[in-house]
């Protein structure tokens, strides 16, 4: 059986799904959506809210995404609460903290990838640019802690993205450009083949345990 897989976020999983569908063929070959993992074959979603914020995504998005009953999820969140400027970033990283252990505890997320919180240009920044970029930064070294200690989480690093000689945003200086999403995509599935690896893994552990389990109450039986 395959997994099932949602991506949710911002507009970046909006135009990542619009990128994959009808642009990625004039960057090179198309791009499949289950993000060419033919072997492992996941069923990948997308569910996303343009300019979604953390509260957004949990009043809104994780109704939806609990109905679908996936496996993994993989966020796409933070910065439109950074640039609004309203949530103090301990009470910003505390919810991102509660929101995956409730996908995990309450609805059976079996793993949960949380994307680093991406830059934007100065001139995308309604908040002070660079108080913007000191947010956001505290932001993605609280949440790499933090899911550090959670064995069913990563705090996942665009390196890619970061390291681009090219710039990679368009002229809004909020959006990425075809060459960026074409990186977002390998990015994303990258942390997919990551967060597969930890589901079947954890699978086969558990299916280990439940036949030695088995084997020992009929052996104690004779």
């Amino acid at each position: 059986m395959s997994l099932k897989v949602v991506v949710s976020g911002h507009s970046f999983v909006r135009r990542l799904k619009n990128f994959i569908q009808f642009e990625s063929s004039g960057q090179g070959s198309k791009l499949p959506v289950d993000f060419g993992l033919m072997k492992e074959n996941p069923e990948v979603v997308f569910r996303y809210r343009s300019g979604c914020k953390i509260e957004t995504f949990r009043r809104v998005l994780m109704p939806e995404i609990v109905s679908i009953n996936p496996d993994i999820v993989i966020l796409e969140l933070g910065t439109n609460d950074i640039d609004s400027g309203f949530m103090s970033l301990s009470d910003l990283g505390e919810m991102y903290m509660d929101v995956i252990k409730a996908l995990h505890d309450s609805h059976k997320v079996k793993f949960a990838v949380v994307n680093q919180v991406y830059q934007r240009n100065p001139n995308g920044c309604r908040y002070p640019y660079t108080r913007f970029e000191s947010k956001r930064n505290e932001l993605n070294s609280y949440l790499k802690t933090k899911l550090e200690t959670i064995p069913y989480a990563i705090f996942w690093e665009h390196l890619r993205l970061w390291k681009s000689k090219f710039p990679l945003l368009i002229e809004d200086g909020v959006h990425l450009s075809p060459l960026g999403n074409r990186r977002l995509y390998f990015s994303i599935k990258r942390a997919l083949s990551h967060a597969i690896d930890h589901v079947s893994k954890e699978t086969n552990c558990f299916c280990k345990k439940s036949k030695h389990g088995q084997g020992g109450n009929a052996s104690g039986s004779h």
